[in-house]
């Protein structure tokens, strides 16, 4: 399809491999768009403040389609009310961390408040800040998706053959679930900032294919309807997915038909006894079928792409 829709200023990170904002530009790219990317931390690294609202008022004068600011941490919110040009510009505020997150950033919320539209990952940060604000208009609850053609099934490489693997970053309960597993004797591996190397690209495929099972968890479990985005990445690459549960999880999968809930190092063990220790591979295959089939049918950034275009009418 050719970019003949208009162009889309997206302003967030997209010089960094595996970057969300990547996978959300191809999709706007391949809806008949064409992107504008602004890459606003390294701008503001490299050139300070002034350079990156100069650049953005620029660019909000060529009459975009959509200026989509995603996270725009950091930044006077009040830029996003002078590109708007008195909302002649649409505006669409895009947030896909925790409250915990939130919390430290509350520019955010007011990147929010002033622009057209907002949305969050997590529909109990959704909740948090209409409750800031006082209002609801404008702002919605829409997951993050993935990108079938990157993440999918692959071959088994040896190299990458395990019991379970992790990829995201190191914090303190992840590293205790990993150790819990260790120590059961299971053959262990993990990827990501503090790990031994970060994943990116087909190398994440080829993790997840030689994995018998890929572990999930989340920065937060006490917000409604927020979780590892993991669990999309996984399913794409038809893994066999255990995730510890977190509130509104199983609203969009269910636990041992797309995947396995655990709660705590009990049930963790007693999860990974049964369907590894165990060898369960037929029932770990049809589990990964089934979150496999939902993910590429269901969340994929095609849909999410298509769902902003509706509700911002471009």
């Amino acid at each position: 399809m050719g970019n003949h829709r208009g162009n889309i200023v997206l302003v967030g990170v997209l010089d960094q491999p595996g970057s969300t904002n990547l996978y959300m530009a191809k999709a706007f790219e391949k809806a008949g768009f064409n992107v504008i990317p602004v890459n606003y931390r390294t701008i503001m690294e490299k050139y300070g403040p002034n350079t990156l609202n100069h650049l953005l008022f620029k660019l909000s004068k060529d009459n975009p389609k959509l200026m989509l600011y995603s996270k725009f941490n950091g930044i006077d919110s009040m830029v996003i009310g002078r590109c708007s040009q008195n909302d002649i510009v649409k505006s669409w505020f895009w947030f896909m961390d925790g409250i915990n997150t939130l919390s430290k950033v509350p520019e955010c919320i007011q990147h929010a408040q002033l622009a057209t539209f907002s949305s969050f990952t997590g529909l109990g940060v959704l909740n948090y800040v209409k409750k800031k604000i006082g209002t609801a208009e404008g702002m919605f609850h829409i997951m993050e998706g993935i990108d079938q053609v990157v993440y999918r099934p692959t071959i088994v490489i040896p190299e990458f053959q395990c019991d379970i693997a992790f990829i995201g970053s190191s914090n303190q309960e992840r590293l205790h679930y990993l150790k819990v597993l260790v120590d059961a004797g299971y053959n262990v591996k993990a990827y990501g900032q503090g790990f031994n190397e970060e994943i990116h690209g087909h190398q994440f495929n080829m993790v997840c294919s030689g994995a018998k099972a890929m572990l999930a968890l989340s920065a937060e479990y006490d917000t409604q309807e927020y979780f590892s985005d993991r669990v999309f990445r996984y399913g794409a690459c038809g893994s066999f997915v255990f995730h510890k549960h977190a509130p509104g999880l199983d609203k969009y999968f269910t636990h041992q038909q797309d995947l396995v809930y655990f709660s705590d190092e009990e049930s963790l063990l007693q999860v990974m006894d049964y369907y590894i220790k165990q060898d369960k591979a037929e029932e770990r295959q049809a589990i990964s079928k089934n979150i496999l089939d939902k993910v590429v049918n269901t969340h994929t950034w095609d849909n999410v792409i298509k769902q902003i275009c509706s509700i911002a009418k471009i």
